[in-house]
């Protein structure tokens, strides 16, 4: 059976929701269609297609339903907050290259989705765009973005590996809180780094930051709450094999020669590797 409404159709039997040409998607505006669907005819796991017409998507608008798909044209130039909060069904998703932001909680509590593409041209990872995307495995951050934000991967459970690429400038507080990360490198264009950023991430076992980062941002580190090693490097890694020269290790009768205080250094609990000492040593 097909349903006929004044802004899409639906047929039973494809499971498809077509939208019809309009410009824009108002706000909750297939909340009644979740309704009808999802609770009375306890309906799930169908795919909706946009159409090119449409270049607003507007906040919360496809919030709460149980698509598995949807077909996002690069006709869009806007997605409102929130968009796809609480799409348990959701697995895969392609973002529109016309879309330089990931929008607020855009996918908040998405617990099914397991991978998104993000193309080259988007730019910021908004405040809790991924937060809750507990079977996230694989997600690949284009260069163009600049920054990821306040826990934009919250909660990611499932997340064990993630490439940052150089030109990311800044990374804000919590954005990796409780994600099962094994390893991260942090770019050399890195500027700024948020507070608890990867707390309870309890398998982290590696943080590789760029030196003046992590001179800058010592104390933050140590807030972490991991045992992993922090790392820090001076020439930018190879991402692609995430190696660089094979560093010295640091021990506890070494510290002191150096000019970061003792203070600094009594939170920690993992192992810094640099090659200053070594170089001391020599002379």
């Amino acid at each position: 059976m097909v349903y006929d409404k004044e802004n899409w159709t639906y047929n039973d039997e494809t499971k498809i929701l077509q939208i019809k040409r309009v410009k824009e998607l108002r706000h909750y505006m297939f909340e009644c269609f979740n309704h009808y669907f999802g609770v009375f005819r306890n309906h799930r796991e169908y795919k909706v297609i946009i159409p090119d017409s449409v270049v607003l998507i507007a906040n919360s608008c496809f919030q709460n339903m149980d698509a598995k798909e949807y077909v996002l044209p690069n006709s869009i130039k806007e997605i409102g907050l929130s968009v796809f909060y609480d799409n348990p069904c959701l697995k895969v998703i392609q973002w529109p290259s016309s879309v330089k932001n990931i929008s607020e909680h855009a996918f908040e509590y998405c617990k099914g989705l397991r991978e998104i593409v993000l193309p080259e041209g988007i730019e910021m990872i908004c405040d809790y765009a991924f937060d809750g995307c507990q079977l996230l495995k694989k997600i690949t951050i284009p260069s163009t973005v600049v920054e990821i934000n306040d826990n934009a991967f919250q909660c990611c459970y499932n997340l064990k590996r993630i490439q940052l690429q150089e030109g990311l400038q800044y990374i804000g507080k919590f954005a990796f809180y409780c994600c099962g990360l094994e390893k991260i490198v942090i770019p050399t264009t890195v500027e700024e780094l948020g507070e608890y950023v990867f707390t309870d991430c309890k398998n982290l076992k590696e943080i590789h930051v760029p030196r003046a980062l992590y001179r800058k941002y010592v104390y933050s580190y140590f807030k972490s709450n991991t045992h992993a090693e922090v790392i820090p490097y001076d020439e930018p890694m190879n991402l692609s094999t995430n190696t660089i020269a094979k560093p010295e290790i640091i021990t506890a009768n070494t510290i002191e020669t150096t000019t970061t205080s003792k203070r600094e250094f009594k939170s920690f609990n993992g192992v810094i590797r640099t090659n200053l000492i070594a170089n001391k040593k020599k002379k």
